[in-house]
Parts: structure tokens; C-alpha cells; sequence
């Protein structure tokens, strides 16, 4: 699928003081059309460092590609105040504790017409391993 994407940000969700003025700047500029995609892309290279953001709407003349192949899935909770950071909360615990593994090309969140929301995460289910999760995000 092929979308149009926005302005994007560069931000970190863990050093940068600015990610929570910036994301509110962000979702301003939401698109009213559904489908609506958050993608998140350019990551440096783990959740902990750099990524950019941007909003997506479908364009069969788009420039930007995702699909819902090779993705984990994870249901946003958009009644719960903070649903989407609670979802990216799960999937960096789920990705400490070794229950997946991350190819951290695109990540995408979609927002469909009938008021729910997917997170769509790059990579695979794997079995159980433990490691150590870092120090919560700013948020």
C-alpha cells in the first residue's frame, strides 16, 4: 500500500525534553481522512535512540510503502488516556523480554473510520527470553 506522508519530526522517547511539545504539534496537523497511519521510520537504530514520524494518508500516487505482512500487531486502547503510549509501552517490554524481535525498518499505527487503532511493529514473534528493559520514556 502506498502512502502520502506529512512533515515528518525527529525525536527520541527517551532524551528528548521537547517529544511531548512536539508530538502535540504533530497530531494537530492529523489528517481528517480515514485510514489515517502514524509511521514512525529512520530509526538510528534501537527504541531508545533517534526515529522520524510522520502522518499518512492512502495515495495510490503516494511515495511512501507499507503493508500488513511481517508485522505484530497490537490493538491501541484509544478509550485510555495515553492508549497509543500504553501499546508502545508493550511493545518495547515485549521486545526486552525477548517475546519479539524487531526489524525497526517501519512501524506504523492506523486509525480506521470506525474509531479503532492497530500498531502495526517490523518483525516476528519469538520465544520467551529474558533481558532487562531501560529507564521508562519521557511521557
Amino acid at each position: 500500500m502506498l502512502l502520502r506522508l506529512g512533515e515528518s519530526i525527529r525525536t527520541n522517547n527517551f532524551s528528548d525534553a521537547e517529544l511531548t511539545m512536539k508530538l502535540q504539534r504533530l497530531w494537530k496537523t492529523a489528517p481528517p481522512i480515514r485510514p489515517m497511519y502514524v509511521c514512525y521510520f529512520h530509526y538510528a537504530h534501537r527504541f531508545t535512540e533517534d526515529y522520524s514520524v510522520a502522518f499518512g494518508v492512502e495515495d495510490p500516487n503516494g511515495t511512501f510503502e507499507i503493508s500488513e505482512t511481517s508485522y505484530i500487531p497490537y490493538t491501541i486502547p484509544l478509550k485510555e488516556q495515553l492508549g497509543f503510549w500504553k501499546a508502545w509501552q508493550q511493545v518495547w517490554e515485549d521486545e526486552c523480554s525477548g517475546r519479539i524481535i524487531r526489524h525497526y525498518t517501519i512501524d506504523y499505527e492506523k486509525y480506521e473510520a470506525d474509531g479503532t487503532a492497530t500498531l502495526y511493529i517490523a518483525g516476528k514473534k519469538i520465544p520467551h527470553a529474558q533481558s532487562s528493559c531501560p529507564k521508562k520514556a519521557i511521557g
